[in-house]
C-alpha cells in the first residue's frame, strides 16, 4: 500500500527504482527502525542510489523514516514514512512511529490469518514432531531409532515425510522450517 504521489510512485515502478532503493535494500538488514538521512552513515550508496534519494525528494518524500517488519515465517515487510516538510524530524517520533507500525502489522496478520490460517497449511504427526525434536538435539538415526525402540529406517522413513510435507530438501532445513513455524518446541 502506498500513499505516495502517484506520479512518483509510478516512476518508481516503472523504472524499477525498488531494485536499487537504498531504503528497501538496507530494510532488509537493519537492526531496527531508521532515518532515511541516516543511511549515508551506514551503507554505501552508489551514483544511482543517491540519485533515487534525491528524485524522491524532488517528488514531494524529503524526509522519512523506514521500519522494517519481520514475521515468524520469514516475511519482511517495510513500513515507510516520509514527509514533505523538510523541517519535520523525522527521529522526533520515531518510537511512537515505530509503535503503530508495529501495530499495524500485527493486526493485519491476525486478519489475513483468519481467512486462511498458516497452520492448516502445515499438518506432522506426533512421531514426525517426535524425531524433528532429536534430529534437533543433534541425534543420528540410528541414535533416534534406539531412544524411540524402532528401526533406523522407521525413524528416515518419518524424516522423509516430514520434509515432504514441509516442502524441505535436507533434515536441517527441515528441522528449522518446523522451529520457525512452532511445529516442534526443542
Amino acid at each position: 500500500m502506498l500513499s505516495y504521489p502517484e506520479d512518483w510512485a509510478s516512476y518508481y515502478f516503472e523504472h524499477e527504482l525498488d531494485k536499487i532503493d537504498p531504503v528497501t535494500l538496507y530494510s532488509f538488514y537493519a537492526p531496527g527502525p531508521f532515518v532515511w538521512s541516516d543511511l549515508p552513515k551506514v551503507m554505501r550508496l552508489s551514483k544511482a542510489q543517491e540519485a533515487c534519494l534525491n528524485m524522491g525528494a524532488e517528488a514531494g518524500l524529503k524526509n522519512g523514516i523506514c521500519v522494517p517488519l519481520r514475521g515468524p515465517l520469514g516475511e519482511h515487510t517495510d513500513v515507510a514514512i516520509a514527509s514533505d516538510d523538510p523541517m519535520v524530524d523525522p527521529k522526533e517520533n520515531l518510537d511512537v512511529l515505530t509503535l503503530l507500525a508495529t501495530q499495524f502489522k500485527n493486526s493485519y496478520s491476525r486478519f489475513v490469518d483468519a481467512a486462511d490460517p498458516a497452520g492448516s497449511a502445515y499438518h506432522l504427526t506426533r512421531r514426525e514432531k517426535e524425531v524433528l525434536t532429536w534430529c534437533y538435539a543433534g541425534k543420528s538415526s540410528w541414535d533416534i531409532g534406539e531412544l524411540l525402540g524402532v528401526s533406523e529406517s522407521v525413524v528416515n522413513f518419518h524424516i522423509k515425510n516430514a520434509k515432504n510435507k514441509l516442502d524441505c530438501s535436507t533434515r536441517i532445513a527441515c528441522v528449522l522450517k518446523a522451529t520457525r513455524l512452532g511445529l516442534i518446541f526443542p
